[in-house]
């Protein structure tokens, strides 16, 4: 064996946890009992939200929370570039399916404990993983099976090829993977794609050192690489970087920590869920010029090159494969910017325009509006999510008994910084802001868009790490202390552009030579 024999990893439906329906959350010595769901081993649910902060006691009217939501996607004109690539954007929604899949409805939201959450809660790519059947795979090489592309109708290098850069689909072109939510945009599809084929390279790795290796083997070694691909890149891409050493050098304060009973499998913070995750809403474009050398979509585009919530009912056509060359730095780039580069949206209060009118086929039913920034901000209503600043300063008691640096709190003059005032100075908004609002207006002020700041960054770490500890094949393991095995561009950590480099192919269209001759 090329490693201990690993366990089959957690699969949606196949396990039910019942833990106490109690969580208990100690602030200084003040208790305040916080509910969580009590799975039903009935439900086909064993996986919960919870609150990791109090609630909210005064909750902002529907009437100004619409306002404010149109205000952020009315106002979105000449919005520049962030220093983030754009391929991070969409990092970070592939690992929101990976981390949260809340199927409750909205009349539902005020109940914490009767959420339903049915995605896994561990980093351990369930949303590849969870639908297959392992004992289907008892001979090398272990590859997981991959859709092909339609050759092009129009375009001559294409109208001969067909790529396995495809989610696999049924007759009908509806996909056949796990969590069907990643054919929902073309660009998540496409990451999901650069998973499985990632998973295949090292299926194909393993098989050809002809050592002893199972199934397991292979999905251990793409876990933990993924796992590093989020904790040493994607986090310190998109986080304060005093945060991040903070949490890496001396751990976690908040989560998982506040939870009494901390038995797996953890329940999924609301906090984050529903609010500190939802950053990447404003990181998002309304248009991708040069996607590849074919297509330059909008949002629109991307939506309808699906099944799940496009026209898609065929094979992807072959001109649709991303260039990841586009979305992702080269190694050598730091921080630099690069030409042809495309660069996300900044993290501000300002949403695509086109995200203000999304088409009903992308919603869920009922709900509550078709403008993201309005529903978002509904949605941390009805469930009483705390302020921002309510966050911020339960956090600081936290942080204050650890004797760490404490979160800058906003202040009112900076809350309404270049914001409709009139709007904002409804309700205490200003000094009692949304948290998703507070989060998005905190990376504008304290990190210029390019990152999130003090509050938004312990939350997103603090989680995403503690989803890492929980996984079976942990990175963060410390009795089994783990590095890179695969090539990599540095020499402790492995990248986002390492998985895709070793994966083969970050451009399929280059030296394409004509079709034959017919």
């Amino acid at each position: 064996m090329l490693a201990r024999e690993a366990k089959r990893p957690l699969k949606h439906g196949r396990s039910t946890y019942v833990l106490d329906d109690r969580y208990v959350f100690d602030i200084g010595g003040a208790r305040a009992d916080i509910d969580i769901l009590d799975a039903d081993p009935t439900s086909g649910y064993p996986f919960r939200f919870t609150r990791a902060l109090t609630e909210g006691a005064n909750q902002p009217s529907i009437r100004v929370l619409t306002e404010l939501g149109k205000a952020m996607t009315s106002d979105a004109l000449n919005v520049g570039d962030s220093t983030i690539p754009a391929g991070y954007s969409y990092l970070g929604q592939f690992i929101a399916h990976e981390t949260t899949h809340n199927e409750t409805a909205y009349k539902e939201y005020r109940n914490v404990k009767d959420m339903k959450q049915a995605a896994s809660p561990r980093l351990d790519l369930d949303s590849i993983y969870g639908k297959l059947d392992f004992r289907s795979f008892n001979t090398p090489p272990f590859h997981l099976p991959m859709g092909y592309t339609t050759p092009s109708s129009h375009i001559p290098p294409l109208k001969c090829r067909s790529f396995p850069r495809d989610l696999p689909r049924d007759e009908n072109g509806k996909t056949t993977i796990a969590d069907t939510r990643n054919d929902g945009n073309v660009t998540v599809a496409q990451m999901h794609i650069a998973l499985m084929r990632f998973h295949n390279a090292i299926a194909t790795l393993l098989h050809e050192s002809r050592q002893r290796h199972t199934m397991d083997d292979v999905v251990e070694m793409t876990v933990q690489h993924f796992q590093s691909v989020v904790l040493h890149d994607f986090l310190p891409r998109i986080t304060d970087p005093d945060v991040y050493a903070d949490i890496r050098d001396n751990g976690s304060v908040w989560f998982p920590n506040v939870l009494k009973d901390r038995t797996d499998p953890l329940p999924m913070p609301i906090e984050f869920a529903m609010a500190a995750f939802r950053f990447g809403h404003s990181m998002i474009r309304p248009s991708y010029g040069h996607w590849n050398p074919y297509v330059s979509p909008d949002i629109s585009d991307m939506f309808d090159l699906t099944n799940e919530n496009g026209s898609l009912k065929s094979p992807l056509p072959s001109e649709w494969i991303i260039n990841w060359r586009k979305f992702f730095p080269p190694p050598f780039l730091g921080g630099a910017s690069l030409a042809g580069l495309i660069y996300s949206r900044p993290i501000d209060t300002r949403i695509a325009i086109p995200l203000g009118t999304l088409p009903d086929r992308v919603l869920a039913s009922p709900d509550p509006s078709n403008n993201l920034a309005v529903r978002t901000l509904l949605f941390g209503q009805a469930l009483g999510l705390p302020s921002g600043q309510a966050a911020a300063a339960e956090l600081n008691v936290l942080l204050r008994c650890a004797g760490r640096a404490e979160i800058n709190i906003l202040s009112e003059k900076q809350v309404l910084a270049d914001e409709n005032s009139a709007i904002l100075g409804q309700e205490k908004l200003a000094i009692e802001t949304p948290l998703w609002f507070y989060i998005l207006k905190e990376a504008k002020i304290q990190q210029s868009g390019n990152a999130l700041g003090q509050l938004g960054s312990r939350i997103v770490i603090e989680v995403l790490r503690a989803l890492i500890e929980r996984c079976q094949n942990s990175i963060l393991d410390p009795k089994r202390p783990w590095s890179p095995t695969l090539p990599r561009s540095q020499d402790e950590h492995f990248t986002m552009i390492d998985l895709l480099n070793f994966s083969g192919g970050l451009n399929v269209y280059e030296e394409l030579g004509p079709c034959p001759e017919p």
